[in-house]
């Protein structure tokens, strides 16, 4: 390798400030579709807990959906604090803002009160902050994404590629906008992968011990992340095996496998007091308890995640009909990789497909509880795009790209929020059977509202045409997006600059 002249960045400095570029750059992008409100009582359920320990110091929220009477008497959210503990910096950023920044700015900022009874959708500065939380979460997936990638040896174009299309044309868009944990869980499970591998190619204990740190904070996340601990443990099982020589040193498994346990078992004791303070119980919990509801005839959930066209996963990630020609060459180069990622997505598939709330109404569309079908799957997209045949591969990638950003462009675009009253869903029976008629899946639906003039959800789409009490500013609202087109033309610039600069071929 070539030694840097004085003055000039080292290659592996380089890589990472044009992974920094990535991050900085998809969060830009997330950020133009932002809400700045929430959908759903899950999101609310979170943002509770958050409001909770910030300003009382407890978990005790509201009576409101998925939550329940804790050993106190008092009410408790069925999920775990985890991303409501993460979410405290934006939380007192909104909160500082409402104290400082003019009325005007202000208004602007929180948009229209929104909500009834106990719950507060939207309409104060810290709902505005804390629902960047996934767009952070999502500019950090595609970040880490992109790093994954080149060390599985893809060229740095292609690995672009497959970051780019994996950011504006897949279910990452849409979840995004969302302060739900899928994206933050992705981001964990995904990070944990890569140290993991990182680990079985170099024997770093410390790369070890941070992807089971993050694993574990998957499960302090999302309780269901728990999900993917066959397929990630059986990965960590094989790199484990591989770095002490087909086990052929007891003492080194033995330290390997310590320096793993010592997150999961700090996360299961923080997860038990967590229980024991609101539920009297170290392992028992309304979240737990969910187990019973696996019931679900599995037929139903695998031919609406798998072909219907309410929640397909190809619908809302149309690059994943590519996996039958991405995935062959991506176990014959990586075979452990590959027998990993895919049978965490048909664990998931299963275990999902038998949850009888399997379709994850009413959230926010799309196979929300299978999003980590799509950045794990396709890590199989850059190494295909390197291989011979470039120019078909080029017009199906893009092809299957353009159908995606229209998916995700009207997905983010109309206010989910409506839809279900709009569409008459509350009158189909079983409550998920619109799901399977073409018509009425939401795609349809949201494309037709989206044609016909709303009603549109992005901040700055509601910026222009305002709402009760507050005027529309539409001359603001194209000079922000003027000033976003800008930003994101200059981290585009930023990130080719820095791929020219480390040599287009590499």
């Amino acid at each position: 390798m070539r030694t840097p002249r004085p003055g000039e960045s080292s290659p592996r400095r380089s890589e990472a400030r044009l992974t920094l570029w990535i991050g900085l750059t998809a969060f830009w992008f997330f950020a133009v579709f932002n809400h700045g409100h929430f959908i759903g009582s899950d999101e609310v359920a979170i943002f509770e807990m958050t409001r909770a320990i910030a300003e009382r110091g407890e978990l005790a929220v509201p009576a409101l959906q998925h939550t329940a009477p804790g050993q106190d008497g008092r009410r408790y959210s069925f999920f775990s604090p985890g991303q409501s503990v993460l979410a405290l910096p934006l939380y007192f950023l909104g909160d500082a803002a409402q104290h400082v920044l003019p009325l005007d700015w202000r208004r602007a900022l929180r948009g229209p009160p929104n909500g009834y009874g106990p719950y507060v959708f939207g309409g104060t500065l810290a709902i505005t902050a804390v629902g960047f939380f996934s767009t952070l979460a999502s500019a950090g997936l595609i970040a880490l994404f992109f790093r994954f990638e080149r060390r599985l040896g893809t060229s740095r174009r292609s690995a672009l590629i497959a970051t780019g299309v994996l950011a504006t044309s897949t279910y990452v868009l849409l979840m995004s906008t969302y302060f739900l944990r899928h994206a933050s869980e992705a981001l964990c499970l995904l990070g944990a992968f890569f140290l993991f591998f990182r680990y079985k190619e170099s024997g770093q204990l410390q790369l070890l011990f941070w992807g089971a740190g993050l694993a574990s904070l998957a499960f302090l996340l999302r309780v269901p992340s728990a999900f993917a601990a066959p397929a990630l443990g059986a990965y960590l099982g094989w790199a484990i095996f591989v770095r002490t020589q087909r086990f052929g040193q007891p003492l080194r498994v033995l330290r390997a496998a310590l320096v793993a346990l010592i997150p999961l078992a700090l996360a299961l004791a923080l997860h038990a007091a967590w229980n024991q303070a609101r539920w009297g119980n170290f392992l028992g919990s309304p979240m737990v308890d969910q187990y019973a509801r696996l019931d679900n005839p599995i037929y139903i959930g695998l031919t609406g995640f798998l072909i219907s066209p309410g929640s397909s996963v190809f619908v809302y990630s149309p690059l994943l009909l590519l996996l039958p020609w991405t995935l062959p060459g991506f176990f014959r180069r990586w075979r452990a990789e590959a027998s990993a990622v895919v049978g965490l997505a048909v664990f998931l598939l299963l275990v999902y497909s038998s949850f009888n709330g399997w379709e994850g109404l009413w959230s926010a569309p799309g196979p929300r509880y299978l999003f980590l079908w799509t950045p794990m799957l396709l890590l199989s997209l850059g190494p295909w795009l390197d291989r011979p045949g470039g120019t078909r591969r080029s017009v199906a990638v893009g092809s299957l790209a353009l159908v995606g950003l229209a998916v995700q462009l009207v997905s983010t675009g109309v206010q989910w929020g409506s839809v279900p009253a709009l569409a008459n869903y509350l009158e189909f029976e079983p409550r998920w059977s619109f799901l399977f008629v073409p018509q009425y899946a939401p795609v349809a639906e949201m494309t037709r509202l989206f044609l016909a003039g709303g009603p549109y959800d992005p901040w700055l789409i509601r910026l222009a045409g305002g709402w009760t009490g507050f005027e529309g500013q539409p001359g603001l609202a194209v000079s922000l997006f003027v000033a976003w087109s800008a930003g994101l033309s200059a981290g585009l610039v930023a990130i080719y600059r820095e791929h020219r600069r480390l040599g287009a071929g590499n």
